[in-house]
């Protein structure tokens, strides 16, 4: 009867940590930089990789945007060209207080509705979001749990009002603040931003 017990314990702990990898924070958290056949795993809330001169995408995970029900869920991503503008991006800080995080300030996408030229600016963001196959700012690739994987594709830039492909973007580090609300509460919440400096070969 012990011995019994004891194995329905274990298999009960061995399966909760199996659930908590599957669909725990810690995926749910991190973002994926894909570039060929690399994947980075960014899971810091500051990090550092390289990458080629060439397109790339973003996996992040998140839920769908519902214009009706007022869920207003979405990424928010500012590509910016000094490190001093994040200097601001601080657990607890309202999006109010941050230029290209504050209302408003997410960047117009181009005519079929996506960003498929991205903007390198300290004034806005890139307000990426999903509710379905007609109104989407990014890819939807899989689902686990109540959240959703999706793709943001990156091809070219816009920089100094010059449309440029990533090839012959003459920067040598740009760096990108992934904002995503869960909790749609307008602030930086532990675990809500990652800030990736991207440095090209």
């Amino acid at each position: 009867m012990i011995l019994k017990r004891t194995i329905k314990v274990f298999l009960f702990i061995v399966f909760t940590i199996a659930f908590q990898q599957l669909s725990g924070q810690v995926i749910i958290e991190n973002i994926y930089f894909h570039q060929d056949n690399k994947t980075i795993v960014i899971s810091k809330q500051s990090d550092s990789i390289t990458l080629e001169r060439k397109p790339f995408s973003i996996h992040y995970y998140g839920k769908k945007y519902n214009f009706k029900k007022e869920e207003f869920y979405s990424a928010q991503i500012a590509i910016l060209e000094n490190a001093e503008d994040t200097l601001s991006l601080n657990v607890g800080k309202s999006t109010i207080e941050i230029p290209f995080f504050e209302p408003g300030s997410g960047l117009a996408p181009g005519y079929n509705n996506r960003y498929d030229t991205v903007f390198i600016s300290n004034t806005g963001h890139h307000y990426l979001i999903y509710e379905n196959e007609n109104e989407k700012r990014v890819n939807l690739i899989s689902k686990i749990e109540n959240y959703y994987e999706f793709e943001w594709k990156i091809k070219a830039v816009n920089y100094q009002d010059q449309n440029v492909p990533l090839s012959e973007l003459k920067l040598k580090t740009l760096y990108f603040a992934i904002f995503i609300d869960g909790n749609l509460n307008g602030i930086i919440d532990t675990n809500e931003l990652k800030v990736v400096t991207v440095n090209y070969n």
